[in-house]
């Protein structure tokens, strides 16, 4: 109960602030100015999987002390591909995947003192598949489960 508990503040309690990064496709070079302010990041066209109808963000979130607290992309306002989140003091504790914004493929959390607390895998519709194993905050594996 006491690891759930962490995983919930882990994933819920944190104060984090959000600024999102706008990609930007374009096979010439653009301005800044360009976005009245706007964080964005460019990519060409010719390297990237997503189309120009498609809209792709950078998604960030940060901690009240600065540091990096989740790093994602957006594809049409949903979660795709990897996701890290982060501690306080810049230490990763979440790798993600999302598939058209449904949890998808491999996930690992960690504590915040590094050591794993859960990993196993979604299929394609979002479902946990395959076994999780979930460790104590003592590094002993507690429980594992078959999906």
């Amino acid at each position: 109960m006491k690891h759930l508990l962490t995983l919930t503040i882990l994933f819920f309690g944190l104060s984090l602030s959000a600024q999102n990064t706008r990609l930007v496709f374009s096979d010439s070079p653009r301005n800044d100015s360009d976005f009245n302010g706007e964080k964005i990041s460019f990519c060409q066209n010719k390297t990237n999987k997503y189309s120009e109808n498609e809209e792709v963000r950078i998604y960030e979130e940060y901690h009240d002390n600065g540091q990096l607290a989740e790093l994602g992309l957006i594809v049409n306002n949903k979660p795709e591909g990897v996701w890290k989140k982060y501690n306080e003091e810049g230490k990763l504790i979440a790798k993600t995947k999302y598939k058209d914004g449904i949890k998808s493929g491999k996930w690992v959390i960690w504590n915040y003192d590094g050591s794993l607390l859960a990993k196993g895998r979604y299929n394609t519709k979002g479902e946990k598949t395959g076994n999780w194993i979930y460790w104590s905050s003592i590094d002993q594996k507690y429980l594992e489960k078959s999906f």
